[in-house]
């Protein structure tokens, strides 16, 4: 997958990622990352690339150009460093271990409680 574009794989179904997802696709403006519903892959492609159809209902995956695969938080700040947003401060809160404890408690706070989340957002 070496120089291929980074692809970004979030859950289809869940109405709360895919506005989630559609904002953050405007930021995109060059284009570098496929941004993926997990549904619209077969299990075997999701195999090929590293990622199971569990691990997707479970979090976003992020799938670098070097085929490495990041889940939940560490995903969502590969996928903003793609973009050319928040680089430092990213990987500033990746490296303490507290701050990424924490940001990574808020995603799977998030993440749990998605379809809540969803029904609460007003109709676009």
């Amino acid at each position: 997958m070496s120089g291929r574009r980074p692809v970004l794989l979030y859950d289809g179904s869940c109405e709360f990622c895919t506005r989630v997802v559609t904002k953050a696709k405007a930021f995109d403006r060059r284009h570098n990352v496929d941004v993926v519903p997990s549904q619209s892959l077969a299990d075997a492609d999701l195999a090929r690339i590293g990622v199971t159809r569990e691990s997707c209902a479970e979090a976003v995956q992020f799938i670098d150009s070097d085929a490495a695969v990041f889940s939940g938080a560490r995903a969502a700040n590969r996928f903003l460093t793609s973009l050319g947003y928040g680089a430092a401060l990213l990987q500033f809160i990746e490296k303490h271990r507290l701050l990424f404890a924490v940001e990574d408690r808020l995603y799977r706070f998030v993440a749990k409680h998605r379809s809540t989340i969803s029904a609460l957002l007003p109709k676009p």
